[in-house]
């Protein structure tokens, strides 16, 4: 029994080596693996070098180790079955590492947060007191409206004036002069119908200019996603925002919305049955990267 286990041990740690061999006897190079599996060359080297601590996680590597037998066309259960056996060693590595990089005490924390509350409620503090201060300067002063004294007429009006009347000859007795009451009325009534009308004011005030329409808020569009085997997906919006990144397996769906364009990338695209905005879109075994537009 210990020389099975030790066997399949040996099998386990020569993992990268079995994924190298494969694909130098299919003739792949290691940029031909990576753009098939949409990865990096770096990415592919650290796998064949079995350099799985570099990987995002146990979970990543584990996907990415399906993916890259399944393109070698081979066993990938067996695969996945030897990888677990040096998972628990990884584990170890993994939570050594966390250790290295534990946070810090607690009262640490609470030293940090104690001093920066006292911060903020000095800042406001000193902002409610420049403001109160501030509008008590600015305030305008009260002033007595000046009195307003009627002018004094210049010049001595003391003295009145005196009517000087010219000296009229005196009327005949056998000629009496006409009535002044008859000429005034014939001189006042053609003066009361020559009376004007100003003409009335044309308002040619301008229209008010109508308000701008407001933008039209672009579309958000919706993917939906049905996946019949396991493959990597992320999905990117068009302010570069990621949406989903990470591996999904057979009878998984997943559905997104976001802004337009919408950027796919498919570490197996002849997994992924996708429709956009209700519209099935086509994808081929070569599509690893899909621009969807509004």
């Amino acid at each position: 029994m210990k020389t099975i286990a030790s066997d399949a041990l040996y099998q386990a740690m020569q993992l990268g080596e079995t994924l190298r061999k494969a694909r130098e006897q299919r003739g792949f190079a290691v940029d031909e693996v990576a753009a098939q599996l949409n990865l990096t060359v770096d990415r592919v080297q650290q796998i064949e070098q079995e350099q799985w601590q570099l990987l995002p996680g146990i979970t990543f590597a584990r996907g990415y180790l399906r993916l890259y037998a399944r393109l070698l066309e081979l066993d990938a259960d067996a695969l996945v079955e030897q990888f677990n056996l040096v998972t628990g060693s990884l584990a170890e590595s993994e939570v050594l590492s966390g250790e290295l990089h534990s946070p810090p005490p607690r009262s640490f924390f609470s030293l940090r947060l104690l001093s920066l509350l006292v911060l903020v409620l000095l800042l406001i503090g000193g902002f409610l007191w420049w403001e109160e201060h501030a509008v008590k300067d600015k305030a305008p002063p009260t002033t007595t409206p000046p009195m307003d004294w009627p002018l004094e007429p210049e010049g001595d009006t003391d003295e009145p004036l005196e009517d000087e009347q010219p000296l009229l000859p005196q009327p005949d007795a056998e000629h009496p002069p006409a009535t002044v009451t008859d000429n005034l009325a014939a001189v006042e009534q053609p003066a009361a119908s020559e009376t004007t009308h100003p003409p009335a004011l044309e308002d040619n005030a301008p229209a008010a200019p109508a308000a701008p329409a407001a933008p039209a808020q672009p579309r958000e569009g919706v993917l939906s996603f049905n996946f019949n085997d396991d493959c990597w997906l992320q999905v990117q919006d068009g302010y570069g925002q990621v949406l989903f990144s990470g591996i999904l397996s057979a009878l998984d769906t997943l559905e997104l919305s976001g802004t337009p364009p919408l950027e796919l990338h498919l570490g197996n695209p002849r997994a992924v049955k996708l429709s956009y905005n209700g519209e099935p879109v086509l994808i081929t075994a070569a599509t690893s990267r899909l621009t969807l537009e509004p």
